[in-house]
């Protein structure tokens, strides 16, 4: 989990400010990073089934903050942050 330091509002624009993630999706799918830091499992040696997983959590936290009227803006593999030990979101 990343910690959320602050909030910025300016006019209708709304902004988080957290902490500085250790591990973000795009990283883990460039082999940057692996998947889990123990053990070393890099993303490409996880099954379609543990990716298909992954895929879900990032729709089901993307359905939740829909569900919330938050819509993120800047969807993309560099802005998923991942659990450096678990791969998990």
């Amino acid at each position: 989990m990343v910690r959320v330091l602050g909030a910025v509002e300016e006019r209708d624009h709304y902004a988080i400010v957290m902490e500085l993630a250790r591990c973000d999706l795009r990283a883990v799918l460039d082999g940057a990073q692996p998947a889990y830091e123990t053990p070393r499992v890099t993303w490409r040696s996880l099954s379609l089934r543990e990716r298909l997983r992954r895929l879900l959590e990032v729709v089901a936290a993307v359905k939740y903050l829909h569900s919330q009227g938050v819509v993120h803006g800047d969807l993309k593999p560099s802005n998923v942050v991942l659990n450096a030990a678990s791969g998990q979101l």
